[in-house]
């Protein structure tokens, strides 16, 4: 999700020429965004948004005032500002009662389009477009211009619930099989990486005693679109012998690094959390 005081300040300094995504595919999460002069200068100032998805997906998307080579004010069929012109528009539709136009690329696709809008000098269209790395399909990028809000707190750029239920499902199953002493089901929720640290053998000798309760996920930031820190805290009981000093129950506050590896999310390592791991209940 764009942060608020950000979409503050693009409205600020693009207004009324930053519109924004209404929704994003699936997976995708905002990275960053910027602006700068378009050329020629007469057009303005240009936003640009980058968004990414686990496995290398990417959408930059761009939205300006119109403006052709030339000058002219005005919605052009072979390019947009963001991304220069000469595209060659291979196919358009009317979508949401806008001309969306799509240039499909080796290496990255775009789509476009153009709406009309009133300011204080009169009537005046913004562009919108994207270029995308081949990871959606033309009538997603379409669809993703067509519907493009102004910027304002309309604009619904982000789909996090469903992609945090995507990147904690490896812990909550890791949980469950913890609780049925299932120690290959835990062990499958690790990287390969972390497969081969931690051991099937290790987790039956070290968690037969173990019961956790009370888990909740209380802090989680994506540090890049493959890597999830989340802050689990719970209680635990167990044996003298397994618990820290000797404990037999004790409060848990973790970090658990997440990874999306090879199509899924998996847990790939765990530390304290501000240097502590736990408290004696």
């Amino acid at each position: 999700m764009v942060p608020v005081a950000e979409l503050t300040r693009i409205k600020v300094l693009l207004a009324p020429y930053a519109y924004l995504p209404m929704s994003l595919p699936p997976r995708y999460i905002y990275i960053d965004w910027k602006h700068g002069d378009l050329t020629p200068t007469v057009a303005g100032q240009l936003l640009t948004i980058d968004f990414a998805a686990p496995g290398g997906g990417q959408i930059i998307w761009s939205s300006s005032r119109v403006c052709d080579s030339q000058g002219k004010i005005g919605p052009s069929a072979s390019g947009y500002p963001g991304y220069g012109y000469g595209m060659v528009a291979s196919r358009s539709a009317v979508i949401e009662g806008r001309r969306v136009y799509f240039s499909q690329g080796n290496h990255g696709s775009n789509a476009w389009t153009c709406a009309r809008l009133r300011t204080v000098n009169g009537r005046d269209y913004v562009a919108v477009g994207i270029w995308e790395s081949n990871d959606i399909t033309p009538i997603q990028a379409m669809r993703l211009v067509a519907q493009a809000v102004p910027a304002g707190g309309n604009a619904v750029i982000d789909n996090a619930n469903q992609r945090l239920e995507d990147a904690l499902a490896p812990l909550a199953l890791y949980f469950q099989a913890l609780s049925r002493k299932d120690f290959a089901g835990m062990w499958q929720q690790f990287t390969p990486a972390l497969q081969r640290q931690i051991s099937i053998a290790h987790l039956r000798a070290t968690e037969a005693t173990t019961h956790d309760f009370d888990l909740a996920f209380r802090q989680l930031a994506f540090s890049d679109p493959n890597t999830l820190v989340v802050l689990a805290t719970f209680d635990s009981t167990q044996g003298a012998a397994y618990g820290p000093n000797g404990d037999t129950r004790d409060h848990w506050t973790l970090d658990y690094t997440l990874r999306y590896v090879s199509g899924r999310w998996l847990i790939d390592g765990v530390s304290a959390h501000n240097g502590s791991t736990h408290t004696r209940d």
